[in-house]
C-alpha cells in the first residue's frame, strides 16, 4: 500500500472482514507505518472506552465487579494490536467471564498491550492485563473491550 490506509479498510481489518490479499496489505503497511498503527490503537482504546463508561452506566455506579468465570478449552488465535505484529499465534483459552478471558500460550505477552482475539466465528478485543509463566507456557489475563 502506498497510501495511509483507509477508515473503512481499517474496521474491516479489525473485524476479520478483508480478503486474505487485503490482509497482507494491510499487515504489511501497519508494520511499516507507525500512523496506520497509532489509528488501528485509537480505534481499539477508543471502543473499550466506551465499552468501560457503558458497563459503568449498567452497573449504576463505578465500581468494579468480579464476574464468574466459566471454564473452557477452545483454540484461539490473537495477533498483538499495540505492539502491531501481523503474526498470529494460536492460545488455548483456559476460562471465560462477561468482561474478560483467560488463555496460556507460549508466548510472553506485555501487559497493557491491546490484542485480537479470535475463536471461531467471534472476535475480542481487550488488554493484556497480566501474563505469569507457568511450567513452560504463560497463562494470559484479558479485560475484553469489545466482542464482535
Amino acid at each position: 500500500m502506498s497510501t495511509h490506509i483507509q477508515a473503512e479498510d481499517l474496521e474491516m481489518y479489525l473485524l476479520g472482514r478483508l480478503p486474505e490479499g487485503g490482509v497482507s496489505a494491510v499487515d504489511s503497511h501497519l508494520t511499516a507505518c507507525k500512523e496506520c498503527t497509532g489509528r488501528l490503537v485509537e480505534c481499539v482504546r477508543f471502543v473499550s472506552e466506551l465499552a468501560t463508561l457503558s458497563h459503568a452506566q449498567e452497573l449504576g455506579f463505578d465500581e468494579r465487579r468480579q464476574e464468574p468465570r466459566f471454564p473452557t478449552d477452545e483454540i484461539v488465535s490473537v495477533q498483538e494490536l499495540n505492539p502491531f505484529s501481523p503474526e498470529r499465534f494460536d492460545g488455548a483459552l483456559l476460562n471465560v467471564s462477561r468482561g474478560g478471558i483467560g488463555f496460556r500460550t507460549g508466548r510472553l505477552l506485555e501487559a497493557g498491550g491491546l490484542l485480537k482475539v479470535r475463536l471461531k466465528s467471534v472476535i475480542a478485543f481487550g488488554e493484556v492485563r497480566y501474563c505469569a509463566k507457568i511450567g513452560d507456557e504463560f497463562h494470559v489475563g484479558v479485560k475484553l473491550s469489545e466482542v464482535v
